[in-house]
């Protein structure tokens, strides 16, 4: 007997999902006392929990915590919503820890996935505190032009720097931050080396 599989179920393509969460989790710095590979399949999880229960009215964000981390996941019909923030918790049963970038996981990042598992944009808390949202492209635009004009790119300041762009959120300051700090794409990898953060 065959099982039935639902055709209203939003679908993600969880390879392309788990690689570039992957890489969000190394290019921040990863997490003390867990693997980058193990957070993925404890976000893996939290997914696939959110997707059974998803209906086209209801969506589910579950969560999953550390002593001081809550790692979330919401699916919704386009796409699907992973976060991490800083939080006590006393019944936490993960071991991981905050890394060595605090400001960008102070601004408790929500990474948006389209359904074939790309990371389209970030969210972040603004330092007006307001929540905001950068797309990856403007991210690896930004890129192209520091990269293209040659600037020295040595100091966080420099990364402040990086140009400002129409449909960049109020706080464009903090979004090249965290630009700088998710982005997946490979060619951040050049300046993350010359920048010490």
């Amino acid at each position: 007997m065959r099982s039935s599989v639902r055709e209203d179920v939003p679908r993600l393509k969880w390879a392309s999902f788990e690689d570039n969460m992957e890489r969000v989790i190394e290019a921040g710095g990863g997490f003390d006392g867990c693997s980058s590979s193990d957070v993925v399949q404890v976000l893996r999880q939290l997914c696939e929990t959110s997707l059974e229960r998803w209906t086209e009215t209801d969506t589910v964000i579950l969560e999953r915590a550390s002593n001081s981390i809550v790692f979330s996941c919401e699916v919704r019909a386009d796409v699907t919503f992973v976060q991490w923030r800083m939080e006590t918790s006393s019944d936490g049963d993960l071991k991981c820890n905050p890394g060595p970038h605090l400001e960008a996981l102070r601004a408790e990042p929500a990474f948006v996935f389209g359904k074939k598992g790309d990371l389209e944009a970030i969210e972040f808390w603004g330092r007006n505190g307001k929540r905001q949202s950068v797309n990856t492209a403007n991210c690896r635009r930004k890129l192209q032009l520091t990269l293209s004009r040659k600037v020295k790119t040595d100091s966080m300041s420099s990364v402040d720097h990086m140009p400002r762009l129409k449909s960049d959120p109020q706080d464009h300051v903090m979004a090249n931050r965290i630009c700088f700090e998710y982005d997946v794409t490979s060619e951040w990898s050049g300046l993350r080396e010359s920048v010490p953060r």
